[in-house]
């Protein structure tokens, strides 16, 4: 997922001043309200901070509780610092574009370059924080994919893909534990994650449980009857059910 892109009618400067810093308005652009739009989406991509949603909303004289209509046009008051930080997001996601290009390549070092770099110039960035990670896995650097990605869930809150990632490098750096306690957590968020199941079936088989991996192995096949993975999914099961003596 990319950085949202901004659609912007520049205005002249405006007298009042802002609502959310002491420095005033040096900018008011439009911006053209996109479907599922929301005032705190909206401040997020603008200021990285949902909390400025009811501001802004009074801002364009909207009750807060009242949603912005799709296709009109808002104002957005920028302060000198906001439009510094804009500039800041777009040359993270031209970083962030660039890391993307070295991963699909295989320049890893590449990669993890310009997603650090992305990452020093937007903190919020949580793309490239996940991105950073995959590359550490592409890598076999387990350890550091585990930190950048205890790290993420901590700034950017749940994900299934994230605890996912995370279980996937802690079930190949041995720590099992973990690993179980991830992949459990990913089907907290989402029952049908399939991906954290297989794995879920994966470790099972590793650490011998065969019983757990036969019911996982099948849980699996509901999800997913289809795919390479479930091909996969059917040999596991079929060595599985073999040691424990039990049939599908």
């Amino acid at each position: 997922m990319l950085a949202a892109c901004f659609m912007l009618v520049l205005s002249g400067c405006a007298a009042r001043r802002s609502p959310f810093e002491e420095g005033g308005v040096s900018r008011v652009v439009t911006h053209v309200v996109a479907e599922g739009e929301t005032w705190r989406s909206i401040a997020y991509d603008y200021y990285g901070r949902e909390g400025r949603a009811e501001a802004l909303a009074s801002y364009n004289g909207i009750e807060p509780g009242r949603q912005p209509e799709p296709g009109s046009g808002i104002k957005i008051p920028l302060s000198k610092s906001d439009l510094k930080s804009i500039e800041q997001s777009k040359r993270a996601v031209s970083l962030y574009n660039r890391g993307l290009e070295s991963l699909a390549g295989g320049d890893f070092a590449g990669a993890v370059g310009s997603f650090r770099s992305a990452i020093k110039l937007d903190h919020n960035l949580y793309d490239a924080y996940f991105n950073l990670a995959v590359t550490y896995q592409r890598m076999s650097l387990h350890g550091k994919a585990v930190t950048i990605l205890k790290d993420l869930i901590i700034r950017s809150g749940s994900s299934p893909d994230y605890y996912y990632a995370l279980g996937n490098s802690q079930f190949y750096s041995g720590d099992y534990g973990s690993a179980e306690k991830a992949f459990r957590k990913a089907l907290q968020l989402d029952p049908e994650h399939a991906k954290s199941v297989f794995s879920l079936g994966m470790l099972y088989s590793k650490r011998g449980d065969t019983a757990e991996a036969v019911k996982t192995w099948k849980r699996y096949l509901e999800l997913d009857p289809d795919s390479a993975w479930a091909d996969r999914a059917r040999a596991h099961l079929e060595s599985a059910a073999g040691d424990d003596g039990s049939g599908r």
